[in-house]
């Protein structure tokens, strides 16, 4: 009699403990999503205002528009996804986010600095919320995923704030911001994995760290 144990219709392993690699992929997209997000929200008046010198109610006025534009990217980015694919969508978002960052802190044009909140408040809208769906399709993981991403995205919000204090301190606050482009460059090269999933050989579960 063939053993049990060797039955071909056994079970899928259960998933291992432990970050996948690819959750930690997904996190570190979620947190430069966090960042970028947050930065705006921390920084951006404040950079018109001390920087630029512009009036306090503009720096308030591109604050609101940021954050009105990422509102309307939310509620406009699952169609986009469902059109072009969420690993495009956070490409072209990153992409715009980054263009943004760098035409508010270089500029010295208080029209294009708006028209830059703008772009930003867009750019970053679907990126912190796609990295999550990708997360809850790592297979085998599912709420484990999106609880390791967030802790993950978590540093941001922890950690943005002050290390971009402390470098603003160094070499100014336009400068500093140049950080939040690096981390979006690093968002596109990771993008592939935010590709949604295919149908895979079943049974296998994901190699973990640690």
């Amino acid at each position: 009699m063939p053993d049990g144990g060797a039955a071909s219709g056994a079970a899928p392993e259960p998933a291992r403990r432990g970050l996948t690699a690819t959750e930690v992929l997904i996190g570190l997209i979620c947190l430069a999503g966090a960042l970028a997000e947050g930065s705006a929200n921390d920084w951006l008046a404040l950079l018109l205002v001390d920087v630029h010198g512009a009036p306090a109610a503009f720096g308030a006025l591109t604050l609101t528009a940021f954050n009105l534009t990422m509102t309307i990217g939310r509620l406009a980015g699952g169609a986009a996804i469902d059109r072009f694919g969420r690993a495009t969508v956070m490409r072209t978002g990153a992409v715009l986010a980054a263009a943004a960052i760098l035409l508010v802190t270089l500029t010295s044009s208080l029209t294009l600095a708006l028209v830059g909140g703008l772009m930003w408040g867009l750019g970053v809208a679907t990126i912190f919320p796609a990295a999550i769906s990708a997360a809850g399709e790592v297979p085998g993981r599912g709420n484990r995923a999106i609880t390791s991403v967030s802790t993950i995205a978590y540093g941001a919000f922890l950690f943005g704030a002050p290390t971009i204090g402390v470098l603003a301190e160094a070499i100014g606050l336009d400068r500093a911001l140049f950080l939040v482009v690096g981390f979006l460059g690093l968002l596109l090269v990771l993008s592939p994995v935010m590709r949604e999933k295919t149908a895979g050989r079943p049974g296998r579960a994901p190699a973990t760290l640690g």
